[in-house]
This record gives structure tokens, sequence and C-alpha cells, in this order.
């Protein structure tokens, strides 16, 4: 395996982020961007799969073929003049929402004409087409659209139970909207088709809405669940044939039934993208407030295999603001086997402002799965959380799993760049690293909640073993590796010396089982410093190595304080200390960094002073021993939503919180009238008594304005 330099690991990011927007703006420049006009309306009138002149009616194959062909054909009437998107609509059984058009043996004609076909035009919800089922056969695809219809739309149909493909698309900038493939007319149980749900390799295929403004009817994006293999394959046919080029992926239920919130998997995955300059998600439309509209796919449920999977043959594909693994409202496990398992170079997941997030939490071995490629870049997404970050998503494996990867990116310097990883399930790991070498991880969250401070524990906050070389820990930026059960970075180098290079550095550990620990030869078991003495700090350690010092109230590292070389192996630091405890990493010339040293005392915490018992004033709410206008302008504040309630007194408690004078007088300090609620009622009464007018009369078990009563302060 070709180890990349260090050198050139920030050049390997920054050109997969450039050659992205240079690749999908000369992709939009190169499609033949189709003026969408309307031709000739086809009608049709039956449910049967006939071509007969005798029968009086217009059937979808007759229709199909009128349309190919721009002339009426046998009781196909076009409205209007044919050429150019024609329009082929449905009158059929009134009162049913869904008529089932049964498919026979022979497929229906391949579309070569740029035509609209919509299901969901008069009275109907959708026009279901319904395959012959098994045997699986190629070739026997619900709609085939040849490289000569161009500007296709499908929109509002049920395709399933064919012997192959959903839908096969082989022209260029074809939409999808609205439609059901894969399933029974309700969206809620598989009718699979034995294929993909939708394969496609054009140019600019939108399987759902292309342009964020793209208006239609109810589900705009497409229900693709059930089908036997994946739900989409974007394809790469090799040998310089087609290749999907520039697809958009948007507003779309794959693998789950029609509400989003149960699973109904594709057999063999949800996507698996083969193309160039793939957008799978879009930040248009999508709810920050939980839950997953506009362009956001839910992409979970497909237990068989990956949510999303990234061939090597893919180029570009940009993966954003999805909610993959979970149901539609980002809450609950909807999981797929990995969320996303890609073995491209240069793919990017995820974005850098809330927006752009993905939410990949729920599934089963790992959120995402790098199992080749370079530089992958992995940021600001929330894996193995709920979409606020507050709450672990049950079943969550392994947050990020590098298997084969290559100067992978987790994370990044800038604002926004970080990833949350936290809540794995079980044994499972935030971060787990094997078979990968030189992975660059800032900035990140492991273990923590969204803020940063709450505990949402992984077993593991990074976990390397079997060849996981070369990696960097916090060099750009601090991650945050807090409360996970076993270790904040564990390394285990099977006693083959197999993990080892891998820096440490910067990064706030606290609160883990185990800081840092290195077994079995990892790292080389390079030995951490010893701290000798505090004024100033000195101690031995390696030669040759810089020493990293961190504060903690513990024996980890929770504030980095600063870094000082040693030629010699006997090191002094002489910047400020934030204590109580004093701790320090060593980082050899080879880029191994040691577990923690033993922790060195530089002073004891005082602890807080036992709070004096005083007396405290009903309706001095600030604790500033008079009542007067602050009083009423705090009360009145907090009335009115300005603020939380917390009071500028210290020690005074906080407005809205039960008072502590005793069991005889149960209110909310600031409920003066002991009414069960702060008013503006209780607002009146410390202006009143500023100026010398108290109301006495007050509800039952409470203390008059003004008197004493005893309270801790």
């Amino acid at each position: 395996m070709q180890i990349v330099p260090r050198a050139i690991r920030n050049r390997l990011a920054l050109s997969a982020v450039v050659v992205l927007a240079v690749a999908l703006s000369l992709l939009a420049a190169a499609a033949p961007h189709i003026t969408h006009a309307a031709g000739a309306e086809i009608i049709v009138t039956t449910t049967a799969d006939t071509d007969d002149p005798g029968d009086g009616s217009c059937s979808l194959r007759e229709a199909i073929i009128a349309s190919n062909t721009n002339a009426n054909y046998q009781n196909c009437t076009g409205s209007g003049a044919f050429g150019v998107n024609d329009q082929i609509h449905f009158v059929l059984t009134i009162g049913i929402e869904t008529p089932i058009i049964n498919i026979g043996a022979t497929p229906l004609p391949v579309i070569t004409e740029w035509v609209t076909i919509d299901g969901g035009v008069y009275g109907t919800e959708r026009v279901e087409i319904h395959g012959p089922g098994a045997p699986a056969v190629g070739g026997n695809d619900g709609f085939i659209i040849a490289n000569t219809g161009a500007g296709t739309t499908i929109q509002s149909m049920v395709i399933n139970n064919f012997g192959d493909d959903g839908v096969l698309i082989q022209a260029d900038e074809v939409t999808l909207l609205n439609n059901f493939i894969g399933t029974d007319e309700l969206g809620l149980t598989a009718e699979p088709n034995l294929g993909f749900g939708v394969q496609a390799y054009g140019n600019g295929d939108a399987i759902g809405p292309k342009v964020p403004t793209q208006g239609c009817p109810g589900l705009c994006g497409n229900l693709i669940s059930g089908n036997k293999k994946a739900g989409i394959l974007l394809d790469n046919t090799g040998n310089g044939g087609p290749v999907s080029t520039g697809a958009f992926v948007r507003g779309n239920f794959i693998g789950t039934d029609r509400t989003g919130g149960a699973g109904l998997a594709n057999e063999l995955g949800g996507i698996q993208d083969k193309g160039v300059g793939t957008i799978i998600g879009g930040q248009f439309g999508l709810s920050l407030d939980g839950s997953c509209t506009g362009n956001c796919n839910v992409i979970s449920g497909n237990n068989g295999g990956p949510g999303i999977l990234l061939d090597a043959l893919a180029t570009e594909s940009l993966v954003v603001a999805n909610f993959i693994g979970v149901d539609v409202v980002g809450q609950s496990p909807v999981g797929n086997f990995y969320g996303i398992e890609t073995f491209e170079s240069h793919a990017h997941i995820g974005g850098s402002t809330p927006e752009g997030r993905n939410i990949i939490s729920g599934n089963t071995a790992a959120g995402v799965r790098v199992a080749g490629g370079a530089g992958a870049i992995i940021q600001g997404n929330y894996i193995g959380t709920n979409t606020d970050g507050s709450a672990a998503v049950s079943g969550s494996g392994s947050g990020i799993m590098l298997a084969g990867g290559i100067g992978v990116i987790i994370g990044g310097s800038q604002a926004g760049e970080g990833n949350l990883i936290s809540g794995a399930n079980g044994f499972g790991a935030g971060i787990e690293i094997f078979n990968s070498v030189n992975a660059q991880i800032d900035g990140n969250r492991i273990g923590t909640a969204a803020d940063g401070n709450s505990p949402l524990p992984n077993f593991d906050g990074i976990f390397m073993y079997n060849v996981a070389n070369g990696s960097e820990i916090g060099s750009a930026a601090a991650n945050t590796i807090a409360f996970n059960g076993n270790a904040g970075v564990d390394m285990d180098g099977d006693d083959l010396t197999t993990v080892r290079g891998n820096t440490i550095h910067g990064n706030s550990i606290y609160s883990n089982g185990q800081g840092i620990e290195l077994k079995r030869g990892a790292n080389d078991d390079l030995a951490a410093p010893v701290i000798l003495s505090k004024e100033p700090l000195s101690g031995t350690s390696c030669a040759m190595c810089n020493i990293d010092i961190y504060s903690d109230d513990e024996d980890q590292g929770r504030v980095y304080e600063g870094t000082v070389f040693t030629p010699d192996g006997n090191w002094t630091y002489s910047g400020s200390l934030t204590g109580p405890n004093v701790t320090a990493t060593a980082t050899d010339v080879s880029h191994n960094t040691s577990e923690f040293s033993t922790p060195f005392v530089i002073f004891t915490a005082t602890p807080s002073p036992t709070p004096a018992v005083s007396e405290l004033v009903q309706g001095d709410v600030n604790c500033d021993d008079a009542i007067d206008v602050a009083d009423f302008e705090l009360i009145i504040e907090y009335v009115a939503g300005v603020n939380d309630g917390v009071t500028p007194g210290g020690a005074c408690p906080d407005l809205g919180m039960a008072s502590p004078a005793g069991p005889a007088l149960v209110f909310q300090w600031g409920d003066i009238d002991c009414s069960g609620t702060v008013d503006a009622y209780d607002a009146l009464f410390p202006l009143e008594h500023a100026a010398g007018i108290d109301h006495l009369l007050q509800f039952a078990n409470c203390t008059p304005l003004g008197e004493h009563f005893p309270a801790e302060r």
C-alpha cells in the first residue's frame, strides 16, 4: 500500500474541493439544457395493455407509440401539435385513485422522443404499471428512455413487479418526480422490480427535483423501495461507453415506506454511484427543526447493503444534507447496514453549514465506511446522534470506519467542518481505523453532545489497529474527545508494531475511561514524559521529542497549554498553567505520541465555601438587600421572555427557581404572590414596595412582602 506523504496531505484535500467545483461547473456548462415546451396531449383511456385499433380506446402502449412517431396512432389522437414534449395523461376508471395497468410479457415501447408521462392529472393520485414479475429477464423494464428521449419526465406513476429495472434511463436530462418505484400503490408494501429501481447513465438526469424551485404535486421526490437490487444505480458502462454525469438525487425516500418511518429495503442498498459529479441531496428546503424536507433524501432501511455506495469508478461525488439510517424526523433508527460505503477518491460527504450536514445514524455496522480511494472528505456531519445532536440514535455502529482509505480528512480547521461523532452502540468506536494510513482528524466532537460539554459516549473515541499508520489527530484543529467509556484514543499494535507514527496533538481529551492507551507495541510503546517539578514545570522524556503540556482536574488533558522541544530529554516549560493537575505527552521524530504522563499536582483545588445561612427578603429578586425598581425589571423581563431567569446576585436563587425557604413556603423565587406562576402581578409588588405602597393580600401559605425568612444564600 502506498503511503501519501504528509506534506501533500492538505493539497489532496484542497484539490478535492477545487476539482469538485470545477467539474460541476463544466458539467453545468456542457449539459444540453432543455426548454420545457409542451407538445400534443395524448389521453390514455383504458387500463388494458393493448395495441388494437378495433377496441376504441387509447392504451399507454399506443400512446407511447404515438408520441415516438409524432402522429396519431390507433385510437390515440393528439390534441395540439406533435413533436416536442408531448404530454401523456390518463383518464381511466372513475373513482379509482390508483388505476392499475398490467403489462404483459412484452415490454412497453422504448421512449425515443421527448415526452412527459404524468399519472396525476385527471383525478388520480398515481397510475400504476404492474409488470409480469418473475422470472428475472434482462430488458423487461418498466420504462426505457433511449438516448434520443432527452428531456423526458416520468411523474406520478407506480412502477413495480418488472423482471428487470423499474426505469432504465439512457438519455440526458430525464426527470423522475413523485413516483413509487418498487412498492404497491400505497407505498407501504414491497412490489419489487427484480433489477434496480432506477438505472441511469445519461447527462444531468434528475431523480427528484432537478432545481430547487421545480414544483410538483404531493411528494416532489420519489419513493424508491423494495427492489431486488439497489434502489438507484448511477451507472458507468466502462470502455468509453455511457457514464452517468452530473446526476441529481434529491428529495426521495429510498429504502423506507411512504411515511419515511419504517424500512422497506432495497435488497442491495439504496444508491450505487459509479458516475461523475453526482449530487446526492441538497440544502434547499431542509428543515433545521428536525425533519428531512426539500432536497433532503431519507436513505434508510436498506439493511442488506449500504444506504449509499460510492464505487471506485465514481468521481467527485457530493453527499450533502441527507438523513441516512434514521426516520424522516431524524429521531429513530431505520438502519442501513452501512450508512455510506465509499471506495471513491475525493468523495465529499457533508458540508460546513448546518444546512449541509448529513444525519448518519442508526446504521448497523458503521455510519461511514471508507474502504478505498484517497482523499475522501467527511465534514460537518452528525454521526450516531439525532438531528440536534442532543441524544444518541439507538443501534448505531461505529461512527466512521476507515478500512482501506488513504489520506482521509475527517473534520477540518474551518468553522463548521468538524463532525459530531457520538453514541456508537456496544463496543463501537467514534472513529475506527485499520488498513488505512495518513488520516487527518481535526475539529471534531467525539463522545459529546452537540454542545460539546454533555456526555454522549462511544465505547472508544478513536480505535486504531491492524495497519493504522501516519494519522494526525488534532494537528490542524483541536478535537474534543470526552466521556468515552474505554479510551479517548485506543491504539492496539497487535504485537506486530502495525500501528505507528500516529500523532496526537493539541486536543481536549478528558473524562474518558483512559485518555490515551497504547497496547502491544502501538506507536512503538513510546514512554510518557515524567514531570518532576512545578516552578518552573520541568521533567524528563525521550530525546529529540516535542512535549505537549495539558491541564486537567483528573489524569488526562482537558486543556492544551503549549509545547516545548527537548533535544536531550530534559525539558522545561515556562508558560502559564490552568491546573489543578498537569499532564504531558511526548511525540518523537517518527511522529509517535505517547500516553499521558502521571498527573502532577500544581495546586489543590479549593472547594467552594459552604453557603452561609442568611435572610432573604421576599421581593428582593436580585438579592441586593433592597426591594427596588431593579427587581421589577427582572420579573417583567422574565415574564416577557427577554431573560432566562438568571439573576445577577451570584449565589442568589435564579428567577423562577423553587424557593429554598422551607417546606411551609412552596413557591418559585419571584412568584411573590405565591400564585404558582411568575407573572406581571408579581412585577407590581417590588415596584409598589419601592414606592411605599404594599399589597398585603396574597395567596395562602405566602410570606407577606417585605418580611424576612431564613434561607441558604
